[in-house]
């Protein structure tokens, strides 16, 4: 939760806490900053703020403030972001950032400087319909980008500062037009460049100094042309439209048509773009709320008053809405339950969530198969594995037989198998063309659906190998490719033992692709492969050790195991500082020998047989599966690695020892030790 101090007591204040109070948010307003007494009372007794001031470095510098939002007139931006630099406040303004560039530029550096966060609120690029459109030119529907439409009208701004020159720093192209050119930018690409503008602007209507109408093109490196149009002279309220166009499609979006999404692609590079469309190329015409438009009955829950009083306005038939804590029982039986996955996290406990998982399972109809949940499989998080997790031991993520299906499911599998643990099992279903689990199980039963389910489903990284396998050529680029995110994918997993056991099963079965490329002599002390069974035993037995002391295990196997090297690079090594007594004094005593000139050989550390088979058996496996190499590089990253990893928790003891000296010490120069310990902190 981050409590805010809000700049200014309008209209546009007033709509960010509407956001931040209003729609599923645990973030609160804490102080509020109003130039006049009576709106600042106002604005605190509206939205239940605590404090209220019309002292803009009084609400900055209120000890409970964590961010400064600035929702203030344009000239009173930069002195806004100096107060929060002063005070070392996380600070978040509204656009435009400045009445000039160089006014802008002053406050970025002047942030840079204090070393605080900053941002820019920028709304437009976050819709849903935006989003959605951008994700289909990512994904190549649209092939390469050679011009963007955007246009923001309305009949004018709210407020009589803006038409002062001197208060405002422009008219419609500074209010409006950094929208315009900020969909352009994302379209595009942000790492291209513009290079040459053309521009044309007039007072048309409006009482200002400035241009109250504007058109405008920009012309970028790539050859792309950004086009805008800006106008505060438009009758009819907002208006806000999108165009995209490409060599392989178009996009149209008008954020404020209910649809307001049409889409034609070649299908060249094209990926899922509507739900249950007969063709992925042509004119495409998605939607947010694909269910309700594709004849489905459909009830609509949220906790908010306010979303549902909106969503309300567009209730039909067959499209309901009503106000609803998914922690407690729903009334009815649903054929499919989709829980938005934003809901996740909502809840400060855990708990709270799990209640909204139980829910869900008594809601939903059944076929005689219990403990079913439907989710949207293209936003499947590994925050939702973790809370399943909570549930089930044996998890099946089923999809879709098709190729969108398996792509889904990949990105399902990225984000699912980081999450895996030994006693957790994962594995994915792919059901026949055009079918899903409640076609397949009304039409085949529940006895052939359980069947098919034990004969077809796959195991999470037997999964991930098989679709990877597809994609690679039997030659030695390929398969480093091959092997290199095989690898990437094993190191996301969290638990170090589940980690081995994947990454031991990748290399076998690659190994078993390329039989004569692992013929070479191991090193005694490399560790066998170990059966699942093993791996949960020892994950048991790790649980007793502290996270320092697996990386002490990782460190002196690294050495045993690679001792002539070591031994001419004992400089890496030497000053590495340890933390348990026992791995210390162990440590110490092989740099002493490997001081030594004569050629050593692990015999001659004379170390406790029993100390071996401890190291071996709890070394953190990411670091010894990738020492199954004879590359020297890798053993040197991996010697970095672990370096790091040891530096960083002498770096977490230093800062608490020093914390706890502050709080009864509070001198300039513990201060500035600790400050630039975490400076050191933040770098590694």
């Amino acid at each position: 939760m981050q409590k805010i101090s809000m700049l200014g007591s309008g209209f546009i204040g007033r709509f960010y806490t509407d956001s931040l109070h209003g729609y599923r948010n645990k973030d609160r307003v804490v102080s509020i900053y109003s130039r006049r007494e009576e709106s600042a009372k106002k604005f605190a007794e509206d939205y239940d703020v605590p404090h209220w001031t019309t002292d803009m470095e009084e609400s900055i510098a209120h000890k409970d403030v964590d961010v400064v939002c600035i929702s203030l007139p344009n000239n009173l931006h930069e002195e806004a972001v100096h107060l929060c630099c002063k005070h070392n406040k996380a600070v978040i303004c509204t656009k435009p950032l400045g009445r000039t560039a160089e006014e802008a530029k002053r406050m970025v550096e002047a942030v840079e400087k204090a070393g605080i966060f900053a941002g820019y609120l920028e709304d437009l690029c976050y819709t849903p319909k935006f989003l959605k459109a951008l994700d289909s030119v990512k994904s190549g529907s649209l092939g390469e980008i050679i011009w963007t439409k955007s246009r923001e009208t309305h009949p004018g701004p709210h407020s009589e500062w803006f038409w002062d020159l001197e208060q405002a720093g422009g008219g419609c192209i500074l209010d409006l037009g950094c929208h315009c050119i900020e969909i352009s930018r994302n379209y595009i690409g942000k790492d291209i460049k513009p290079i040459e503008v053309i521009c044309w602007g007039d007072t048309q209507v409006k009482p200002i100094d400035a241009e109250d109408h504007a058109i405008g093109l920009v012309k970028y490196e790539n050859g792309a042309i950004g086009q805008f149009e800006v106008s505060w002279t438009f009758r009819g309220g907002l208006d806000l439209r999108d165009e995209v166009m490409g060599t392989e499609g178009t996009i149209w979006v008008n954020s404020f048509l209910r649809t307001g999404f049409e889409m034609f692609t070649t299908g060249k590079g094209s990926d899922y773009v509507a739900e249950k469309a007969e063709s992925d190329s042509g004119w495409i015409f998605p939607v947010g709320d694909e269910l309700n438009e594709l004849g489905y009955n459909v009830t609509g829950v949220d906790l908010s008053n306010k979303n549902i009083d909106f969503a309300k306005k567009f209730s039909n038939n067959k499209l309901k809405f009503f106000k609803h804590d998914m922690r407690e029982p729903i009334n009815g039986k649903f054929d499919a339950v989709l829980n938005l996955f934003t809901s996740f996290g909502y809840f400060d406990d855990i708990e709270e969530d799990i209640k909204v998982i139980e829910s869900i399972k008594n809601s939903l109809n059944k076929n005689g198969i219990d403990n079913a949940v439907a989710n949207l499989g293209t936003s499947l998080t590994d925050k939702q594995i973790l809370i399943l997790n909570q549930f089930f031991d044996d998890i099946i993520i089923c999809f879709d037989g098709d190729e969108s299906g398996y792509k889904a499911a990949l990105r399902a599998a990225e984000n699912s198998i980081k999450e895996l643990k030994p006693e957790k099992q994962i594995s994915f279903l792919f059901l026949p063309n055009k079918e899903d689990p409640d076609s397949y199980v009304n039409k085949n039963g529940k006895a052939n659906f359980i069947e098919f389910t034990k004969q077809s489903k796959l195991s999470i990284h037997q999964f991930i190998f098989s679709h990877y396998k597809k994609q690679t050529e039997n030659n030695p680029s390929s398969m480093a490719i091959f092997e290199k995110r095989l690898r990437d994918v094993a190191n996301t997993i969290k638990d170090d033992y589940i980690k081995k056991y994947v990454l031991e099963y990748f290399l076998e079965k690659i190994a078993e692709l390329t039989p004569h490329s692992n013929q070479k002599n191991k090193k005694s002390y490399k560790k066998p492969t170990k059966s699942l069974d093993t791996t949960k035993k020892y994950y048991k037995e790790s649980q007793s050790l502290s996270g320092v002391e697996l990386k002490e295990f990782s460190l002196i196997y690294l050495v045993i195991n690679n001792l002539n090297l070591m031994q001419s690079n004992i400089h890496l090594i030497e000053n590495i500082k340890l933390f348990t007594e026992v791995n210390k004094k162990i440590f110490n005593q092989i740099i002493e020998i490997l001081k030594s000139e004569n050629q050593i050989a692990v015999q001659d550390l004379n170390l406790d047989s029993q100390i071996i088979e401890k190291i071996n058996k709890f070394a953190p496996i990411k670091y010894i599966l990738k020492n199954n190499s004879e590359d020297e590089q890798k053993i040197f990253e991996l010697l970095e690695d672990i370096s790091r990893d040891l530096m960083n928790y002498d770096l977490e003891f230093r800062i608490q020892e020093l914390e706890s000296k502050f709080s009864v010490d509070m001198s300039e120069s513990t201060f500035n030790e600790l400050k630039e310990l975490k400076k050191k902190q933040n770098l590694n």
